[in-house]
């Protein structure tokens, strides 16, 4: 699961995403030093379904670039 986990974070913060998406930009914009507080994944449905904890998104993107 951590794979498919990290796979859609990814997404969620790609660059092909972040040209269309307003929510995760603006949130990016308004986190200090252009962080995103990892709650807002968690609202995300696909993020929903997989039912995780923040600790566990923690661990599936350790590795992202």
């Amino acid at each position: 699961m951590s794979t498919d986990l990290k796979k859609q974070i990814e997404y969620y913060m790609g660059d092909d995403n972040l040209s269309k998406d307003e929510f995760f930009r603006k949130k990016i914009q308004e986190g200090k030093d252009g962080y995103m507080d990892l709650s807002f994944i968690m609202q995300c449905n696909k993020v929903k379904k997989l039912g995780v904890k923040i600790e566990e998104i923690v661990e599936a993107i350790k590795e992202s670039n």
